[in-house]
């Protein structure tokens, strides 16, 4: 993955940031649909790995990880190289800045491919555990629920 510039962004109101904020969202919707439509977890890690993180947004991030689980739900006995494969190492790193951006679907989502990946990175746990612990106090136990039904289906 090419490292992003940090580079301060101010705000420049107006139609103009309507225009780049747009711009952006479409951006992030078109990689979620090739991201979607990846046939294998080579291709979803290329997509990834092939931007810069600030082109990615949240829901990008999530979706790739949760794209790797569904694929490799299949492909149980490929499933290891993935996981030593460093692309996942950047998209895990990419989802620990960002998840506390995560809505509830999203973290059910993070949560339903560590269970299918079979892969609990100690350096994910806290952050994830902390923006469902966030979620719980804010918005009741729908977003609790949510994460257990995701854990029971990715159990069978």
């Amino acid at each position: 993955m090419r490292a992003a510039a940090s580079v301060p962004r101010e705000s420049v109101g107006g139609p103009i940031e309507a225009l780049v904020t747009a711009v952006q969202g479409s951006q992030a919707s078109a990689l979620n649909a090739e991201l979607v439509k990846a046939k294998d977890a080579n291709a979803v890690l290329a997509l990834t790995s092939a931007r810069d993180a600030e082109s990615m947004n949240t829901v990008n991030v999530v979706t790739a990880l949760h794209r790797l689980a569904s694929i490799e739900k299949r492909r149980r006995a490929e499933r290891e190289s993935t996981l030593r494969d460093p692309r996942l190492a950047q998209l895990l790193d990419l989802l620990i800045e960002r998840v506390a951006d995560c809505s509830p679907r999203g973290v059910a989502d993070v949560l339903w491919s560590c269970a299918t990946l079979q892969h609990w990175p100690p350096i994910l746990l806290k952050p994830v555990l902390t923006r469902v612990a966030g979620l719980l106090i804010s918005g009741g136990t729908d977003a609790l629920e949510a994460t257990v039904a995701s854990l029971d289906s990715a159990e069978s």
